[in-house]
């Protein structure tokens, strides 16, 4: 007997179908950063123009092409329209693709709870901070970091995450930071990472 009728093939065919479209969602920088951005916090369509640098129609075809992968889901809120991962899998399958990348090392995060003078440092926009952070970070959004300097003790380690591994914004702090005489260190995870590992304190 045939180990596929008619219909398992065609059961087959559409779910390979589907890895295809997955695979097509994967395929551009842009739409991945657009995924790591939703892994922050849900955004409207203007929010992750802006923040990825492409223009509003460019945008919305990335995310129509996400959308179709079912890597991401829409909602309305009033008039605008809000995305949002499609669930924790989507995290899994980012960090998946992350280790193939740029595998990790042991992780060098913050030490251990109640390690003196250590200061854990959030360093992306503050709404992102407010959808989720680190237990026990402090939100200085690198934007923010020069003229709040005179908040962090000149007497403690700092170590600076942000979004994950590939996010600049922790490497800019800690420049800003090292230049006014402050230990510092950059962490090799994030949030992205820190989310599955539920280490993500959120509201």
């Amino acid at each position: 007997m045939d180990l596929w009728n008619k219909a398992d093939a065609r059961t087959k065919a559409d779910s390979l179908d589907a890895v295809a479209r997955v695979g097509k969602g994967l395929a551009h920088g842009t739409r991945v950063s657009m995924l790591e951005l939703l892994a922050q916090a849900d955004r409207s369509v203007g929010d992750l123009a802006d923040l990825a640098g492409v223009k509003l129609t460019t945008a919305s075809a990335h995310l129509q092409v996400l959308k179709d992968a079912g890597l991401v889901a829409a909602r309305r809120d009033g008039t605008t329209v809000v995305y949002a991962l499609a669930g924790d899998h989507v995290t899994a399958l980012l960090l998946r693709l992350y280790d193939v990348v740029a595998p990790r090392g042991e992780d060098d995060g913050p030490s251990p709870a109640g390690a003196s003078h250590e200061v854990v440092l959030d360093v992306r926009p503050a709404e992102e901070f407010a959808h989720g952070h680190y237990d026990g970070a402090v939100n200085v959004p690198v934007a923010e970091l020069e003229e709040r300097m005179r908040e962090l003790p000149d007497e403690a380690s700092y170590v600076v995450y942000c979004r994950g591994r590939f996010c600049s914004l922790s490497h800019d702090a800690v420049e800003i930071l090292r230049g006014h005489g402050r230990t510092a260190r950059v962490t090799e995870v994030g949030v992205l990472e820190w989310r599955a590992l539920d280490l993500v304190s959120t509201p």
